[in-house]
Order: C-alpha cells, then sequence, then structure tokens
C-alpha cells in the first residue's frame, strides 16, 4: 500500500515539474498568447440581445442570479477588467489574485455570453490562470519577485494536464459511442461532406479530400481519431506518452485544418504547458531583457494597447491583423507549421540523445 501511496505521491507532485524560471517563462508565453494572439475574450457584443434569448446553461452565474442580459456598462467593465487582469498575468503584478480574478470575471462574461445556445470549445484556456496562480507561477521573471520569493507547486501542473487529458477523452468517447469503429461507417467523411456542402467549408484540401473516394483510407482516418483522443486519460499518468501524444495530435490538428477547417488553436497554449520542460529555452537574454524591464515600460504597453484597441487604430491581436489579409485561415495554417516544426526538431533531439546514449554504452 506504501508502495502505491508513493507512486500517487511522485505523480502529482514531481511527474510533470518546472522549474521557477520555465514556470515564469510560460507565465508570459500564456499572457503574450492571450493579448496579442488570440485576443482577450469580448462580451460586449451581446449588449444589443432581447432578453428572450436569454437561456443560461444550469448551473451558471447567469441562471442562479438573472434573468436576463446585463447592461453594456457591465459588459464593458467585464472586458476592461479582463484585459487588466491579462497585464497583471503577463507582467507578474498580484499575479496569484490577477491570475484567479481573470479566470472568475471570464466564467462570469462566457454565463452570458452561453446564454445564446453556444458553448465554446476555448473555456478550458481560460481556467489555466486559476490553476496555476496555485503554482505560484509569478515567482519569475514578475514584479512579484523582485519583493519576495516563494516556493512553487507542481500538482496544479499535473491537475492541468488531467483536466486536458479528460477533456480530451470526452472528445472520443461519443465518437465510439456513435460507432466510428464501425467497418459499416465512415464518419470523417460523412463529417467532411456536412462541412463542405452544408457549412461551405471549401478553403485549402477540402476540395481534395471530397475526391478521395478509398474506403480504407477514411476508415484509418477513424480509427485514428478515436483511439488518439481515447489514448489521452491514461496517457496522463505518464508524462512521456502524453508528450507523445501532443505531438501526434498537432499533427491530426493540421490534418483537420487542411481537411474539415476546423480551428483548434486555442488549446495549443495547453499542450504547451505539457512540452515546456523538454523546449529549449533562452533564460539568459530573458533575464537579461527583465533585468531592464521597468514600471514605465508596462505601463506604456498597457496604456498603448488600450489606445490602439479603444479606436481601433492598430489590429492588436495577430488573429485582428491577419483577418485583414484575405487569405483563407492564414494565422491557423502558419501557426499548426511552427508546432510540427517544433514536433520535428523534439523528436530529431530526443532520438539523437538516445542514440548517443547507445552509442556509449559499454558492451556487456
Amino acid at each position: 500500500m506504501s508502495f502505491l501511496l508513493n507512486k500517487l505521491d511522485h505523480w502529482i507532485f514531481d511527474s510533470f515539474s518546472l522549474s521557477a524560471k520555465q514556470l515564469g517563462l510560460y507565465r508570459i508565453a500564456y499572457g503574450l498568447f492571450i493579448i496579442f494572439v488570440l485576443g482577450t475574450p469580448n462580451v460586449r457584443w451581446i449588449a444589443p440581445m432581447h432578453d428572450g434569448m436569454f437561456h443560461p446553461p444550469h448551473p451558471s452565474i447567469a441562471s442562479l442570479a438573472f434573468t436576463g442580459f446585463v447592461p453594456y456598462s457591465i459588459l464593458y467593465a467585464i472586458d476592461l477588467l479582463v484585459i487588466v487582469f491579462a497585464f497583471g498575468i503577463l507582467f507578474g503584478i498580484k499575479t496569484r489574485v490577477s491570475s484567479i480574478l481573470f479566470t472568475v470575471v471570464i466564467i462570469f462574461g462566457k454565463s452570458f455570453e452561453y446564454s445564446l445556445g453556444k458553448i465554446n470549445h476555448d473555456f478550458i484556456v481560460y481556467l489555466v490562470p486559476a490553476i496555476l496562480a496555485f503554482a505560484n507561477w509569478g515567482q519569475a521573471y514578475s514584479f512579484d519577485a523582485r519583493k519576495n520569493k516563494t516556493p512553487i507547486a507542481m500538482w496544479p501542473i499535473t491537475l492541468m494536464c488531467v483536466i486536458l487529458g479528460f477533456s480530451i477523452f470526452t472528445s472520443g468517447w461519443p465518437k465510439l459511442m456513435a460507432h466510428w469503429l464501425s467497418f459499416e461507417t465512415l464518419a470523417v467523411k460523412g463529417k467532411l461532406f456536412t462541412n463542405y456542402f452544408v457549412q461551405d467549408r471549401q478553403d485549402l484540401l477540402a476540395g481534395f479530400w471530397i475526391n478521395v473516394q478509398s474506403p480504407l483510407i477514411w476508415e484509418m482516418n477513424d480509427w485514428a481519431a478515436v483511439l488518439l483522443e481515447l489514448a489521452f486519460l491514461p496517457a496522463v499518468f505518464f508524462p512521456r506518452m502524453m508528450r507523445v501524444l501532443i505531438g501526434c495530435i498537432m499533427l491530426f490538428h493540421t490534418m483537420v485544418l487542411f481537411m474539415l477547417n476546423i480551428v483548434f488553436v486555442p488549446i495549443y497554449i495547453i499542450y504547451l504547458l505539457i512540452a515546456w520542460p523538454v523546449i529549449p529555452l533562452p533564460t539568459q537574454k530573458i533575464e537579461a531583457i527583465f533585468k531592464r524591464f521597468q514600471w514605465k515600460h508596462a505601463l506604456a504597453i498597457f496604456i498603448t494597447y488600450l489606445v490602439a484597441r479603444g479606436i481601433f487604430l492598430l489590429p492588436v491581436t495577430l488573429w485582428g491583423l491577419f483577418d485583414r489579409i484575405p487569405v483563407p485561415y492564414l494565422l491557423p495554417m502558419l501557426i499548426n507549421i511552427a508546432g510540427i516544426v517544433l514536433v520535428i526538431f523534439l523528436t530529431r533531439r530526443a532520438l539523437g540523445r538516445t542514440f548517443r546514449l547507445a552509442s556509449t554504452h559499454p558492451d556487456k
């Protein structure tokens, strides 16, 4: 019994361990991704909606405390607070408080957005700060760290890994129950036809795949999708397997993008958390930059962002910039390609290390 408890203890507190510097760099990467790539969530657009459309999911804040949509001023305040707390995460200012309130305010805002009937799959991305707040991810490369130091904790990273594994598993389980593995159905092909002819998603390689007739290829797609998603739940107990699956699912997401024109980019920031320990990071250069980074620089960036966003002077996110370029799915396509290049680089690096160790091992 003690052996199993020790194993469980090791898995919870040591399996997905990061150093304070790695965790701090991930916090910065998360903040940059949310603010300047995806863009912070915006709920002001629901202000004109009539209360007759108010059907919040149960349970939710909107269903428990409200009978209709809140005024525009409250929605505006929600959007502004999200931006403030996102910059608090990025710069490491009251990091734990900023992280928790970032998630809480988004949950509050999303409960009204989801009242219109569509629940998006990006919600898991906004849980990251509230969970990693308890990992003390503000203990490096932050203004908080200049005042005091507290130990970091690893169990929140394990918890985030479990949430990720379970969420992907719950995507595969309904497919299994819907007989995707039956040789009498071609589920992926059916999804392609729906997207192509009904939803008019005909960009990238959709036109090529619509003409692929081989039942064997489509059956392989069905099995690959289901087995890959189901494998994520048991993989949470094995960090190396989890990272291998993340490499595989990056290829899977890229194929889905090119075939079905479906974008999964938001969840990549969580994949990055699991892969972070094996990614080479320029810590010395970042340390040199952060030593020169002062409050006046943070304030200037924050004010410039608010002005640019408020008067629409600049496309303040990469998504906004690429939306102005008439090339369908260009930014998701570039992000997917960059992700695959990183997977190939890390795979070659790991294989090279394995071969070097094998070549230096003495003969028995």
